[in-house]
């Protein structure tokens, strides 16, 4: 299959990701908490396994990297990098401003990049040579260098 399979997969499992976490209210408490920035609650596991069981059935010989359960190796040179809940400390504080994140890199260099505000409905998506989009509608880019006080969040 091609990449844009895999770009059209990435729009529709954000979008199934997001509505589990809002619709099922996922909030199921923290599982572990190394440190402050090391957040994990179990809807952040279960949403990755979803995502990771529909990713590798459908491309059974990608790879796949979860921030919660780490790499399984590729044998076509594609990766799927996920982070299932992208904003752990707002979601478990009931603050709804959180994600769905997922890339997917070809031979380590990003091919595919989708993220899926669920509390929002909004859905971002770029692939590489197809611009990028915003619910479908095309994101505008600078056309000029960016200068030294550009900031990104």
């Amino acid at each position: 299959m091609s990449s844009i399979d895999r770009f059209t997969l990435a729009q529709e499992i954000v979008r199934r990701a997001g509505r589990f976490i809002v619709t099922h209210n996922v909030r199921s408490g923290i599982v572990k908490d190394d440190d402050a920035r090391e957040l994990v609650t179990e809807a952040d596991r279960r949403t990755e396994r979803m995502i990771r069981e529909v990713v590798l059935t459908a491309f059974p010989e990608d790879g796949f990297l979860g921030e919660e359960y780490g790499l399984v190796p590729d044998t076509t040179g594609y990766t799927w990098v996920v982070d299932p809940i992208d904003g752990t400390t707002n979601f478990t504080h009931h603050i709804p401003e959180f994600c769905v994140s997922i890339a997917v890199l070809y031979q380590g260099m990003p091919e595919i990049g989708v993220v899926y505000e669920p509390n929002r409905d909004m859905c971002y998506e770029a692939a590489l040579g197809k611009g990028a989009r915003c619910n479908g509608i095309r994101l505008e880019t600078r056309r000029r260098p960016l200068s030294p006080q550009t900031l990104f969040g």
